[in-house]
C-alpha cells in the first residue's frame, strides 16, 4: 500500500452498549482479536468494533444526541488519550491546547513531499469532513478509514466502500492495488473518479471474491458543477450591522451574497455534500453544508452551520449567535394524481392545516386546544374538522413540527423548488400564520408542507428561527439510519372528507428534484456574516 497521511492518535473510551441504558462513556478496551468477551465500542486491531449494524447505530446514537460540549470533552478526555487513529479529529474550543498541537506537528512532519504546503496537508482533513459529511462519524473511522462490524471489516476509498472478512484482509490490498484504489486520507494520490467502475458498472453491492465485496451507489451522485475541491468560498464581506435596531433575521438574510457552493475534492463519492464558507475575520469563517451520503453502514441527510476558527486544522468555536433558516428545503416526485372529484366540485384547490399544541382561551375562536385539523374549503374559508391524526412526514422523527399543511391545487405544473416555493408563500403562508395567532399566539417556527397537483408531489420543510446563542452549531439531520429512507404518505386520510386521498412512496435519497434555499449566518459584535445556500439538483 502507498504511503498515507499519519493523523490524530486518538482512542474511544466509550464501552459496549449492549442495553439501551448503559453509559458509552465507559473505557474501551485494547484488543488484537475478538474473543465472547469483546465489547461494542472496543478497539480491535486499531478499529472500533461493533458485534453488528444495529448496536453500531445504537451506540452512536446515544453518543450522537449530545451536545457537542459533551461530546467534545468525552472525546478529549476519553479518546484522545488511547492509541485509536481517527480519520478525522473531532475538535472544538474545548479540545487541549497540546493535542492539537501534537496533531498538527505529527500531522506535518510525516509530510516529505515539497509539492504540498502545511496549508494542503491540514486542509485535506476539512476535505475529508465533506466527503463523509458527518462528522462524528467520520471521527470513528480510523486512519485507514476503517470499522469492524462483526468480522467484515468496513473500508472507505476514493473508490466507494469495500467490506472484506477479516481473514481476506491481505487480498483486499491487493485488489486496491490492482485498481489503483485509495484509502481517504492518501492525500498523495487519492483521485476522484469520472465514469462507473468497471468491477461495479451498476453500483450498489457486488461481490468481488469470496469474502470481498464493494459498494457504491451511483443513484445519489449529482451531476457535478460550479468546481470542484478547494476553497468553497461564499467570499468575504464586511457583514450587515443591526445597530440598536431589533433583529429580523429574515430580512437581513436577503442582504446576504448567494454562495458558489463547492463539492469536496472527491466530488460526492457517497452521495452529494455541498458546501459554502465565509470568512469574516482572519482565521474565522462561518460554514454551511448540505449533505446526503449513503455510507452503507448508514445514510444520513442533513444541514448544518458551524462557527469555526483555525488553529492547524478548522474546529468549531463558540459564536455570540448562529442562525441557520431554511426558507423552503424541497423534494419532488413525479406521481400522477386524480383530480376528478376536485373538478366535479368545481375546487381549484383545498388546504388541510394540522396545527399543532393549540392553547385554549383567549382570543382562540374555535374553542379549542391540543392536537387539531382545519380546512380552507377552497373559497377561502377556514371550518375546523376535529382532532388531529398525526400526517407521518418522514423527518418528523428528528424535527419537531409546529404544523404540516397538505395542498391539492389543480391546473397548476410545479416543475422546480422555486415554483413550489411560491406556492406555499403566495397563497398559504399568511392564511397559515393568521390561524395559527389566532389559535395560541405562537410565532409560527417550523412548518411540514404536502403539495399535490396532478402531474407532481411534493414535500418541504420551512424552518423560519432556528437560532441559538454562545453555540458553536446548528445542525438539522432530517434521517439517519440503517435501512433505505422511504417513507408512504397518505395524503388527505383521517382529515374528514376530502374528495383527494391518495397513498404514494417516495425515498429520500432519490427525489425527482431536490431543492433548497437557505441561509447560515454568525453574528459577532453587531454584524452578520454569512451566506445564502441555494441547491437544485435534478435526476
Amino acid at each position: 500500500m502507498k504511503k498515507i497521511l499519519t493523523t490524530l492518535l486518538i482512542a474511544l473510551s466509550i464501552t459496549s452498549i449492549s442495553s439501551c441504558d448503559e453509559d458509552v462513556t465507559s473505557s474501551l478496551i485494547e484488543e488484537t482479536s475478538i474473543n465472547s468477551n469483546t465489547q461494542n465500542g472496543s478497539i480491535v486491531n486499531g478499529r472500533l468494533y461493533f458485534k453488528s449494524e444495529d448496536d453500531f447505530k445504537s451506540y452512536y446514537s446515544k453518543l450522537d444526541s449530545k451536545n457537542l460540549e459533551q461530546i467534545s470533552n468525552e472525546l478529549d478526555s476519553k479518546l484522545y488519550s488511547k492509541d485509536f487513529n481517527s480519520l478525522v479529529p473531532y475538535f472544538t474550543e474545548y479540545t487541549s491546547p497540546d493535542v492539537i498541537k501534537e496533531f498538527t506537528e505529527t500531522s506535518l512532519n510525516s509530510i516529505t513531499s515539497t509539492s504540498l504546503t502545511n496549508e494542503d496537508i491540514l486542509d485535506h482533513f476539512d476535505d475529508m469532513e465533506d466527503v463523509i459529511g458527518d462528522d462524528l462519524f467520520a471521527a470513528f473511522l480510523n486512519n485507514n478509514s476503517e470499522i469492524q462490524i462483526s468480522n467484515e471489516i468496513y473500508k472507505y476509498t476514493d473508490q466507494g466502500l469495500f467490506i472484506a472478512r477479516t481473514d481476506k484482509y491481505a487480498e483486499l490490498s491487493v485488489i486496491m492495488d490492482d485498481y489503483n484504489v485509495h484509502s481517504l486520507n492518501d492525500i498523495y494520490n487519492i483521485q476522484k473518479i469520472e465514469e462507473p467502475l468497471s468491477y461495479n458498472p451498476d453500483g450498489g453491492l457486488v461481490q468481488l471474491e469470496d469474502g470481498i465485496s464493494h459498494y457504491i451507489n451511483y443513484l445519489i451522485q449529482p451531476s457535478e458543477g460550479g468546481g470542484d475541491g478547494g476553497g468553497y468560498s461564499g467570499g468575504s464581506n464586511p457583514g450587515t450591522s443591526t445597530g440598536n435596531a431589533p433583529e429580523n433575521l429574515e430580512t437581513i438574510a436577503k442582504n446576504l451574497a448567494e454562495c458558489n457552493l463547492k463539492s469536496p475534492l472527491l466530488g460526492n463519492i457517497f452521495g452529494i455534500s455541498k458546501v459554502c464558507t465565509n470568512e469574516y475575520e482572519n482565521r474565522k469563517r462561518v460554514k454551511i453544508k448540505y449533505y446526503k451520503v449513503d455510507l452503507k453502514l448508514a445514510y444520513i441527510i442533513g444541514i448544518k452551520v458551524k462557527n469555526q476558527k483555525k488553529a492547524g486544522i478548522w474546529f468549531n468555536e463558540k459564536a455570540e449567535k448562529l442562525a441557520l433558516g431554511i426558507n423552503s428545503l424541497s423534494w419532488g416526485y413525479d406521481h400522477t394524481s386524480d383530480f376528478t372529484k376536485v373538478r366535479e366540485q368545481k375546487l381549484s384547490g383545498i388546504v388541510t392545516y394540522f396545527i399543532n399544541d393549540i392553547t385554549a382561551g383567549g382570543n382562540n375562536p374555535y374553542r379549542v386546544s391540543g392536537k387539531q385539523i382545519f380546512r380552507d374549503n377552497g373559497y377561502g374559508q377556514i371550518s375546523h374538522i376535529g382532532a388531529y391524526y398525526s400526517p407521518k412526514l418522514p423527518f418528523e422523527k428528528r424535527l419537531k413540527l409546529d404544523a404540516v399543511m397538505e395542498i391539492a391545487i389543480d391546473n397548476k405544473i410545479v416543475k422546480n423548488e422555486e415554483e413550489a416555493r411560491n406556492i406555499f408563500y403566495n397563497f398559504i403562508f399568511d392564511k397559515t400564520k393568521s390561524l395559527f395567532n389566532s389559535l395560541n399566539n405562537k410565532h409560527l417556527n417550523r412548518i411540514g408542507v404536502v403539495i399535490a397537483t396532478p402531474k407532481a408531489r411534493w414535500i418541504q420543510l420551512y424552518d423560519f428561527s432556528n437560532t441559538c446563542t454562545d453555540c458553536k452549531t446548528i445542525e438539522h439531520v432530517f434521517d439517519w439510519g440503517i435501512m433505505s429512507p422511504k417513507f408512504t404518505y397518505n395524503f388527505g386520510t383521517g382529515s374528514g372528507p376530502n374528495p383527494l386521498n391518495i397513498d404514494w412512496s417516495g425515498d429520500f435519497n432519490s427525489p425527482d428534484i431536490l431543492g433548497i434555499n437557505a441561509y447560515g449566518m454568525v453574528k459577532k459584535s453587531d454584524k452578520w456574516y454569512g451566506n445564502k445556500f441555494i441547491f437544485n439538483e435534478d435526476k
